[in-house]
């Protein structure tokens, strides 16, 4: 702050925004390279899983913190903001329903699930019948990632973080992102 020789004072103000928080729901086999690339690219990465024996400092050792407990109760704990990138990996449909659910109880930047075309219509749809709005809903990234033709956990997590960067960076979601391609995700060609 500083007074203008008028007499008026002048504020300057230069926004921080919060900190980028990776969230992993299920510590199987994707989420292990998912979990270093968010940490490679400066993410505040959560690892959460209900088993200790796969959710563990060994298993990631760059994530800034590891949660073993059920998944509704852990994600509930979190306080998710705009700033929050989920992304449900976890090892069946009905931990991804229960994920899904809870990130869409709260404001989260950006919710997303892994899993078949036909696995995530009815997972969505019973969400939807849960009592979650449609819009709300309409807005989960499912299928997950960017169309790179990925195969290996490894390009699977690659292809995740990819859509998560452009949907930050840029707001576009278009062909290259596979809930569009798949007809499950509206369009957007704006930035943030």
């Amino acid at each position: 702050m500083r007074i203008e020789p008028s007499g008026a004072p002048r504020i300057f103000i230069d926004p921080v925004s919060g900190a980028q928080r990776l969230i992993i729901v299920g510590a199987g086999h994707i989420a292990q390279p998912l979990a270093a690339f968010g940490s490679m690219l400066g993410f505040h990465v959560t690892v959460i899983d209900d088993r200790a024996a796969f959710a563990n400092r060994e298993r990631f050792p760059t994530a800034n913190e590891i949660i073993v407990a059920p998944f509704e109760r852990a994600i509930d704990s979190l306080g998710l903001d705009r700033h929050s990138y989920l992304v449900s990996v976890t090892r069946g449909h009905a931990f991804d329903e229960q994920a899904v659910r809870a990130a869409l109880s709260h404001p989260c930047g950006y919710v997303g699930m892994i899993g078949s075309r036909r696995r995530v219509k009815t997972t969505l749809e019973r969400i939807q019948q849960s009592g979650i709005p449609a819009e709300r809903v309409n807005q989960v990234h499912a299928p997950l990632g960017l169309d790179i033709g990925a195969e290996t956990p490894a390009e699977i997590a690659l292809a995740i973080i990819a859509e998560i960067i452009r949907e930050r960076r840029t707001g576009v979601r278009d062909e290259l992102t596979l809930g569009i391609k798949l007809g499950r995700l509206a369009r957007s060609t704006g930035s943030r």
